[in-house]
């Protein structure tokens, strides 16, 4: 398995979180996925961080690229601090911050699957590509405390 697999299977996990929240109606479920979701996309963002992004950031076709989706990493985890700091889910506002971080993270996440993974593929090895599945899953699991995911 290439780390583009794993990485399509953690942005699949992180849309059914973000389509659970705008479903259930209930305070405290749209708390606990919220949270779910805080710790898989922080985890998610820094283990590409770590693992992807580093063997992509020195070749000049995909430079500036690297550089955008770290900038839309670090705009997500503001947007997620924001939306900690609410202290009412079930109000309109808490909801339309969740709506603008779903498109803020589809957004990156369209850019990241057409654009950076079709680079990759040319760019990195394909040993490599699978190699790097392994680390990615060990340093996401590490973010999470530890637990699978």
């Amino acid at each position: 398995m290439q780390i583009f697999d794993q990485l399509k299977k953690d942005h699949q996990d992180i849309r059914q979180l973000f389509a659970k929240i705008e479903k259930t109606s209930k305070k405290q479920e749209r708390l606990d996925l919220f949270e779910k979701l805080n710790e898989m996309l922080i985890a998610h963002a820094h283990a590409e961080e770590k693992v992807f992004y580093p063997a992509l950031k020195s070749k000049s076709a995909t430079k500036d690229e690297i550089k955008h989706a770290i900038d839309e990493h670090h705009e997500a985890e503001r947007m997620l601090k924001t939306i900690q700091k609410m202290d009412d889910p079930s109000k309109k506002e808490w909801m339309e911050a969740i709506e603008k971080l779903r498109d803020s993270v589809e957004e990156h996440v369209q850019e990241e699957e057409q654009q950076i993974f079709s680079h990759a593929r040319q760019e990195i090895a394909d040993d490599k590509l699978e190699s790097m599945t392994s680390e990615f899953i060990e340093v996401k699991q590490q973010e999470m405390g530890g637990s699978p995911g």
